[in-house]
């Protein structure tokens, strides 16, 4: 991320936003603040929950023991790198009280951070991690039953909706649950992102028109 790019600016304001309780106080006394990192070009974006200690510590998301299994068990057997994606989460706040969800009021005060975010990035598929980024991005809860499920999100300030693959958070499987989910959803990943990587002109409009068709039929078969 350089300072010439959009998104600096927006870093700058997350980091003097106070609009809710969780930017205006200190946790363990660091600043609770952590903006998204990575790709500020990428393909593909990855939202989580919110920041943990391991986060504001190094103001970085999804670090530490999730950032681990989040390298190691989801972004290489996909095939992608770190460096290729654009990490974030659905607040961007540590909440007050260490390592719970982020409450439905919290995200959607921090909603424009993430809105504005995406608008920069411009990612083609949007990956969430957990029940609280499906809420944020989606607009929807349930991530047991709509893991793995390609969907589409709510519709940004720009009027446009994205693809949507959700999964279950690094923290949820570092506890023993749905690792085969878990297996399961990364092998999706991959193949989606190869559509969602795709390069020219052409491969490009056909990968779109490809990952609309899989929005819209699964859209359907949950509607039915």
């Amino acid at each position: 991320m350089t300072s010439e790019h959009p998104i600096f600016d927006l870093q700058r304001r997350c980091y003097e936003c106070c609009e809710c309780v969780l930017g205006r106080r200190a946790v363990d006394g660091a600043d609770p603040h952590v903006f998204g990192s990575g790709n500020v070009n990428a393909e593909i974006m990855f939202v989580g929950e919110a920041p943990g200690a391991d986060e504001v510590r190094m103001k970085r998301p999804l670090v530490g023991r999730s950032g681990q299994f989040y390298e190691s068990r989801i972004l290489e057997p996909a095939g992608l790198r770190r460096s290729e994606v654009y990490t974030t989460n659905a607040v961007l706040c540590r909440p007050n009280e260490k390592n719970r969800t982020p409450f439905p009021t919290e995200m959607e005060l921090c909603a424009p951070h993430l809105d504005a975010q995406i608008l920069l990035v411009k990612p083609r598929l949007i990956v969430t991690l957990g029940n609280a980024p499906l809420f944020a991005v989606c607009g929807t809860t349930g991530i047991t039953k709509k893991r793995g499920r390609l969907r589409w999100s709510k519709a940004w300030s720009d009027g446009e909706a994205i693809p949507v693959l959700p999964m279950f958070h690094p923290a949820y499987c570092l506890r023993g649950s749905g690792l085969k989910e878990m297996e399961e959803d990364v092998a999706t990943l991959r193949k989606l992102s190869g559509m969602a990587r795709a390069k020219g002109a052409l491969a490009e409009i056909q990968a779109a028109e490809d990952l609309r068709t899989l929005c819209d039929l699964e859209a359907a078969a949950e509607a039915h």
